[in-house]
C-alpha cells in the first residue's frame, strides 16, 4: 500500500504568505517580532511569506494566526484544496 503525501497548492501558499504578510504589516511588525510572537524561528515565518513551505504544519499556522491576531477560523478559511499525490 503506498502512501499519500498532501501538500499545499501554490495557490494555497501564495494566499498563505499574503495573508502572513499583510497581517504582519497592518501590525507594524518585522518578521523577527513576529516570529517572536508566534514562538517560530525568523526562517521560518520568511520561508512562508516566500512561499517556500510546501506542507505548513497546522500547528505553526495556528501560532502565526495567534501572533497576527487573526481569529484560527478566518485566517484558514476559503484556502483553495491541498493536493494528493
Amino acid at each position: 500500500m503506498t502512501e499519500s503525501r498532501r501538500s499545499a497548492s501554490p495557490a494555497t501558499l501564495a494566499e498563505l504568505a499574503r495573508r502572513i504578510k499583510d497581517g504582519r504589516k497592518d501590525l507594524g511588525l518585522t518578521a523577527e517580532r513576529l516570529a517572536r510572537r508566534a514562538d517560530v524561528t525568523v526562517r521560518y515565518v520568511q520561508a512562508m511569506e516566500a512561499q517556500e513551505i510546501k506542507n505548513p504544519g497546522l500547528q505553526n499556522l495556528l501560532q502565526l494566526a495567534a501572533a497576527l491576531e487573526l481569529d484560527s477560523g478566518d485566517f484558514l478559511r476559503d484556502l483553495p484544496p491541498v493536493e494528493v499525490g
